[in-house]
């Protein structure tokens, strides 16, 4: 399924736009693209809802029948494995931009760089403190990793109940993407971008389940599931999720519930858009996704901090200097931080046999 991996990719390099909106707005050269990166932030809920589905793709056939701490714990070390390397290398590179600050004698944001909140930040566990902004500090775009965590930690207890109730899937899906919207209907926030401190957590863990529920569908219509059919929807829910999107700030009602079916119809077709997402650049954008997310805003605040003013928006070149800058810093630390530091901490805490396992 490497088109999945390029769509994360895709999807990745969105959220990287969406933290540069101001620059591309001020750009009569980018401006009229806003369409597609002004909703980035969108972009995250699609990675919740994929990351469930994969999730539940290669491991849930590990928990569905039965529970043992020892498939537990190396689930969970494969998970971490995944995640915190990387996180942990990229927090530590952020205590630098404070230093440079003190060094340089300039005034620093105490509000974004604290030492409270930079353990809180590191150990990933800032979304899991309900109501409190620790979320909006050192390298922002984590918060989301920290839901998935959380989303990992329970697993096991998502997909067993929807195994025991695999006849009720639908309804499963349906009642977490109803109480999406109604969580935020009750606080009032009605775009999902909003009111992370109190609704990022229940955002992740419902969309994680969404896409759980995905899974147990395809699994139990792929063999009977028209091409052409799916075909066909999928581009009829493309569009209709454009135009809502295009129109109403209010996405918290619809955005879960096209995403997810996007996913499944992709799923059960083949067509020229497979294969576009299928070139090899593409899936190594898709590989190296998680070092661009995680890496972005680092590289943008040390790309402001040495090369822009005060105050001033990326011109057209900065935009091209700067992205290239976040691609070629990820493929490092993908290639020499992700990847090897992922199989160390496997070997070692599972054995090699063990860790090649679903890894």
């Amino acid at each position: 399924m490497n088109y999945l991996t390029s769509i994360r990719g895709i999807a990745a390099l969105l959220v990287v736009l969406y933290h540069i909106k101001p620059s591309l707005l001020a750009n009569e050269y980018t401006s009229s693209f806003s369409w597609l990166y002004g909703k980035g932030y969108l972009a995250v809920d699609f990675f919740f809802i994929l990351s469930g589905f994969i999730i539940a793709y290669k491991y849930q056939a590990l928990f569905q029948n039965s529970f043992s701490l020892s498939d537990y714990r190396s689930f969970m070390v494969k998970r971490i494995a995944r995640v915190f390397p990387l996180h942990a290398f990229v927090m530590l590179c952020y205590l630098f931009i404070p230093l440079a600050f003190f060094i340089t004698q300039r005034s620093i944001d105490s509000s974004v760089y604290r030492f409270d909140t930079f353990f809180v930040k590191f150990f990933l566990v800032d979304l899991w403190l309900l109501g409190n902004d620790y979320w909006d500090a050192w390298n922002i775009p984590s918060w989301t990793i920290s839901g998935e965590l959380f989303a990992y930690l329970i697993f096991p207890l998502l997909a067993v109940i929807v195994c025991i109730h695999k006849k009720l899937k639908y309804l499963i899906f349906m009642v977490a993407v109803v109480s999406i919207a109604t969580l935020y209907e009750i606080f009032d926030s009605r775009s999902l971008g909003g009111n992370i401190s109190h609704l990022g957590l229940f955002r992740c863990l419902l969309e994680f389940l969404c896409g759980i529920c995905i899974y147990n569908i395809f699994m139990s219509i792929r063999d009977r599931a028209k091409q052409e059919i799916c075909h066909v929807v999928f581009w009829l829910v493309a569009v209709l999720l454009g135009l809502l999107m295009y129109f109403f700030t209010e996405n918290h009602f619809f955005v879960p519930l096209l995403f997810s079916a996007l996913l499944l119809m992709l799923l059960n077709f083949r067509s020229w858009l497979h294969k576009i997402l299928e070139n090899k650049y593409l899936v190594i954008l898709g590989d190296i996704s998680y070092s661009v997310y995680l890496n972005h805003m680092l590289v943008l605040t040390l790309y402001t901090m040495i090369i822009i003013n005060n105050g001033e928006l990326l011109a057209l070149v900065d935009i091209f200097y700067y992205i290239t800058i976040t691609l070629l810093f990820s493929l490092v630390t993908y290639k020499y931080v992700e990847v090897p530091l992922r199989k160390q901490i496997c070997d070692k805490t599972l054995g090699k046999h063990q860790a090649k396992e679903n890894n």
